[in-house]
């Protein structure tokens, strides 16, 4: 129902229980009528005959106010075409029952911002932060990317990979053909940076494991490429080295999961690139064997 009609209907109700039309603020009017309304109120300006100098209807004693209120149609009468919405803070998951297509209320998009504009302040690091760390990307995308701790710049800017580690990880991203705004969604384990920099403290990871694992579950990524083994350990249940872990083809679930070595980890040990390009070379293979590449890339 539009707005006239639905003006219509509530003057229509203002009849019904004697109530003046007028008694509506004329700003209220502009807005519901979606048109520019300019009303005198002056007797002297308005018209013989017109609705807004003459006097209100008198209001019949034989039925009390109370009571012809309660005559009033509720508004999924008025406008029976009116979606439901979601009571706030509750985000729409597919029931049980339903199949793939249905359609989920929300966007992955506004369920991650949901997530964002929640905050967390359950540990310590919560204090000491400065932003923070969310993630950054295309929340439709059919790759996530995802690394272990937020450093300084990620922690100034509120978005993971934004300094010089971002700059090599964004090259690298494009070696194989990923656009890193575009193709991929990024964001770390940690969602603040930790106090020395670097390690991942048990209280941290406890908290900030499930945010990620909820991330996952609302981008459903066709592949994961993990930077840096310390994330795979505690996402993977698995206390390997990245080369061991490539060998063995782990999986989250089932989305196909690869670790390379971290950029931080590459601009202090040049030597590893080498090895590390080989293995971008085999997660766009994986991209390929799943469809990615197929389905999003003209290549």
């Amino acid at each position: 129902m539009n707005n006239r009609a639905l003006l219509g209907s509530y003057f229509r109700q203002q009849a019904e229980i004697s109530m003046p039309d007028f008694s509506i603020d004329p700003d209220c009017i502009t807005i519901l009528a979606g048109i520019n309304i300019a009303i005198n109120t002056a007797k002297h300006d308005a018209p013989p005959g017109d609705y807004r100098t003459a006097p209100p209807p008198k209001r019949s004693s034989a039925t009390p106010l109370k009571n012809r209120l309660s005559q009033l149609r509720p508004v999924s009468r008025l406008v029976p075409s009116m979606p439901a919405i979601a009571p706030a803070g509750i985000t729409s998951q597919p029931a049980a029952s339903e199949g793939p297509d249905k359609t989920i209320l929300f966007s992955k998009r506004s369920r991650l911002k949901e997530m964002y504009m929640a905050g967390c302040k359950r540990c310590s690091l919560s204090e000491s932060r400065k932003k923070l760390v969310f993630g950054s990307g295309n929340a439709d995308a059919s790759v996530m990317i995802i690394g272990d701790s937020p450093g300084s710049e990620d922690d100034e800017q509120g978005v993971p990979f934004a300094g010089e580690d971002g700059k090599l990880l964004t090259a690298m991203l494009s070696a194989i053909g990923l656009d890193r705004s575009r193709d991929v969604f990024i964001t770390t384990l940690l969602k603040c940076r930790p106090v020395d920099g670097r390690s991942l403290q048990p209280e941290s990871v406890a908290t900030c494991l499930p945010v990620l694992k909820r991330q996952i579950d609302i981008i459903r990524p066709k592949a994961m490429l993990l930077l840096g083994s310390a994330t795979a350990r505690f996402l993977l249940n698995a206390d390997e080295t990245p080369d061991r872990l490539q060998s063995a083809h782990p999986v989250y679930g089932e989305i196909p999961v690869m670790v390379i070595h971290s950029p931080v980890e590459l601009l202090e040990d040049t030597a590893l690139k080498r090895s590390t390009w080989e293995e971008l070379k085999n997660f766009r293979k994986l991209l390929t064997d799943t469809g990615v590449y197929g389905s999003i890339y003209k290549k």
